[in-house]
């Protein structure tokens, strides 16, 4: 079943919970909030193993708030057989967008990065880079005439 919107729903996203006090301490926190009261609860449980008993105790602590379980998403094998034999929905939440394949040359690859690096840094070859060395050399022979004559005139 693949579930993401439900009208009148609210996610609550426990999934960083890893033992069944921290999800139901989470959720009763969460649920105390007026927005959350009175909705159909889509619950995101991570992989914590949940047994039949725990579920039933998860489920009444959001029955005891005018709210009914829509459905869970869960990694855990266990929550899901649990989740079953309860009868909640278990939704297999995926995405959905498809990712672009790369079939680059490593050596395309490499050569455009060199450029891109020489573009940033400079080479012998960068306008800028040459720019400056021209005005670094015309610098340091200015330098070292200024230095010769104050040698001269000093001796």
């Amino acid at each position: 079943m693949d579930k993401g919107y439900i009208e009148n729903g609210f996610i609550v996203d426990v999934s960083n919970a890893r033992k069944t006090s921290e999800i139901i301490y989470e959720l009763s926190r969460i649920l105390d909030l007026p927005d959350a009261q009175s909705k159909r609860v889509c619950l995101k449980l991570g992989s914590v193993d949940l047994s039949a008993t725990e579920l039933t105790s998860i489920k009444a602590l959001v029955e005891s708030m005018n709210s009914e379980i829509e459905f869970i998403n869960t990694s855990s094998e266990a929550t899901v057989l649990s989740a079953e034999e309860l009868g909640i929905e278990v939704s297999v939440l995926e995405n959905k967008v498809p990712l672009p394949e790369f079939n680059a040359d490593q050596e395309k690859v490499n050569v455009e990065l060199e450029r891109a690096l020489d573009k940033i840094f400079g080479d012998e070859n960068n306008p800028i880079q040459t720019f400056a060395q021209k005005r670094f050399e015309r610098t340091k022979k200015r330098f070292t005439r200024r230095r010769i004559c104050a040698d001269r005139r000093n001796r």
